[in-house]
């Protein structure tokens, strides 16, 4: 088990990877998956990254309007 704070060095982007996501489409710096949260036709999951105040990753579902950074 992993430590918030360890959890927070993790990039979204290789922690997609992992679960066997690849980019749909890449944009800059805005990566589109395609939600692990649901099916859809269209990617909707949108990760930028180093795009937070702090450098952070930051991601936004366009599907459920969750955002996270």
């Amino acid at each position: 088990m992993i430590t918030p704070q360890e959890a927070k060095t993790i990039s979204i982007v290789d922690f997609m990877r992992t679960r066997g996501f690849e980019p749909a489409r890449i944009h800059g710096q805005q990566i589109f998956y395609f939600s692990p949260f649901r099916e859809e036709k269209i990617p909707s999951f949108n990760v930028r990254e180093g795009g937070g105040n702090d450098g952070d990753d930051v991601w936004h579902d366009f599907g459920e309007g969750g955002i996270s950074g």
